[in-house]
């Protein structure tokens, strides 16, 4: 992309070209998904999923448990109608969300998912019929465990046609579907797992929403500045929103259960991930967004340095014009706030 930009400025030095906002904030939530403990937690609710999917007595149960008494409430969402103005309750069952090979966030989604869900997967993994529909309550009487554990889930005449995920369950042994199926219970009622992802849920949710907001039909040239420079910076007294929101995690005194070294690669690579980014375009449409009028931009060496690279290729080279530009960009705030 870096090359390809190189060129096309070459040969046409009086245009302006920019990367791609959602590809960039795209491979920085990457980065992220890929630091070790955060990849384990998304591998965890993969195989939450997967099972899930897959076995239709947990499928079916997982139904069954967000319409029982003690759940329902947290499916259940109350309705105005506009003509009458009577509210009524509706019920709405969940479905798991799978992570998309190609679909950008979608393991946010899916941490996200499975956290509305957890109490209800909970109640599925302690069913009283859990074990014996699973497997693990399964033994051949006078069998040996050498033997079980060599026995294997035949099925691929009547199953012929099975392919992907239901080929692959099929052939499991009994041995492993057993081991298995125990882990997913113990997964789904590890708190410590469920609090990680709740902090990884967190840790991402910035990035999302700006990756939303750079994928709608809003203009967002103007935005980006502030966005990223928002995420990525130290932490300063008086901040607001999210202002340092990946600074902190790198103090050592900050309560998380990420590891500090992960922690302290999460600023570096979201300014890594900026600095790849970033072109002096996204500085020049910062400093006309309208909704910032009141911010002083030029305090900012970086913008006003790529202010002025802008506003050279506006007056085509011409360093006089460009001066004159600049200054009555300054100017213009005093005469806004005068009217």
């Amino acid at each position: 992309m870096r090359e390809a930009r190189a060129q096309v400025e070459e040969k046409l030095p009086h245009s302006f070209t920019y990367s791609c906002g959602i590809h960039g904030v795209h491979k920085w939530i990457e980065d992220y998904c890929a630091l070790p403990t955060v990849a384990k937690v998304i591998k965890d609710h993969e195989f939450i999923v997967k099972k899930f999917r897959n076995k239709q007595f947990l499928h079916a149960e997982l139904f069954r448990a967000q319409r029982s008494a003690e759940l329902k409430h947290l499916f259940t969402s109350t309705i105005v109608e506009e003509d009458t103005e009577k509210e009524y309750e509706r019920f709405t069952p969940l479905t798991l969300v799978r992570k998309g090979a190609t679909r950008m966030g979608s393991a946010y989604d899916m941490l996200v998912r499975n956290m509305e869900l957890k109490e209800a997967l909970d109640k599925v993994v302690t069913h009283a019929d859990y074990g014996k529909r699973c497997g693990i309550a399964q033994r051949r009487s006078g069998m040996a465990a050498e033997q079980v554990a060599a026995e294997t889930v035949v099925a691929r005449d009547a199953y012929a046609t099975e392919t992907g995920e239901a080929a692959e369950e099929l052939r499991l042994t009994i041995v492993e579907m057993q081991k298995q199926y125990i882990a997913l219970k113990e997964l789904v009622r590890d708190e410590n797992m469920w609090d990680l992802t709740q902090e990884v849920i967190d840790l991402l949710a910035p990035l999302i929403v700006f990756l939303k907001d750079l994928d709608s039909h809003q203009a967002m040239m103007g935005e980006v500045y502030r966005r990223c420079e928002r995420l990525t910076k130290d932490v300063e007294e008086g901040d607001e929103g999210d202002a340092g929101h990946f600074s902190k995690y790198g103090a050592e005194d900050y309560a998380s259960l990420l590891p500090l070294d992960e922690r302290q690669r999460l600023q570096e690579i979201g300014i890594a991930r900026w600095n790849y980014l970033h072109t002096p375009l996204h500085s020049f449409a910062y400093c006309l967004n309208p909704r910032l009028h009141f911010i002083d931009h030029f305090a900012d060496t970086e913008v006003r340095q790529d202010f002025h690279t802008c506003a050279m290729k506006f007056c085509g080279g011409d360093e006089d014009l460009a001066t004159e530009m600049e200054v009555d960009y300054t100017e213009y705030p005093y005469h806004f706030r005068k009217r």
